[in-house]
């Protein structure tokens, strides 16, 4: 995926205009609590110096289905997902479905301490971080972060990689 376009090539060196982060974040969840519990971590967090670089493209969906249509167009995508007594058989379909059939999609989960016990479950279906506090989505903030900032990466394949580092080029 090109999260950024060529803008010059001079001695060797190329440079890029890159998003940092090319992949959204998607919240998979019935209320919006979480995604609202995300945006107040990212603006307290939010270094003034961090701010030129905008956080990630941030997607609520309120449904597992809805969420498989928007990852569906927008791979590599990390998805924080709910688990509720109203979701719970959904939301483990969904985070089968990342495990075994979207790759380059990340997960996460989100649940009141109740659905603790289910954490193991959760984490055996591929979810990187299982959060039951809002206070835990700072840790899970640099979870993300890394993910994203990894799938940003342009691609380049060795050949071109060998050129570019050759004294001549």
């Amino acid at each position: 995926m090109a999260v950024g376009r060529t803008v010059a090539n001079r001695g060797g060196a190329t440079y890029y205009a890159v998003r940092m982060y090319g992949s959204p974040l998607v919240f998979c969840e019935r209320t919006g609590y979480w995604a609202a519990a995300w945006r107040r971590v990212e603006a307290r967090l939010s270094a003034p110096e961090d701010r030129r670089t905008p956080p990630p493209h941030l997607i609520e969906t309120r449904s597992a289905s809805e969420c498989r249509e928007v990852l569906a167009t927008r791979r590599g995508s990390f998805v924080v997902a709910e688990l509720s007594s109203a979701s719970a058989e959904q939301t483990l379909d969904l985070l089968w479905h990342l495990a075994t059939e979207v790759g380059e999609t990340a997960s996460a989960v989100v649940a009141t301490r109740e659905w603790l016990p289910y954490e193991w479950l959760a984490r055996e279906l591929g979810a990187q971080a299982f959060v039951v506090s809002p206070f835990g989505l700072e840790a899970l903030r640099e979870v993300v972060g890394r993910r994203l900032r990894r799938a940003a990466l342009p691609t380049v394949d060795l050949q071109q990689r060998i050129w570019e580092n050759l004294p001549w080029s």
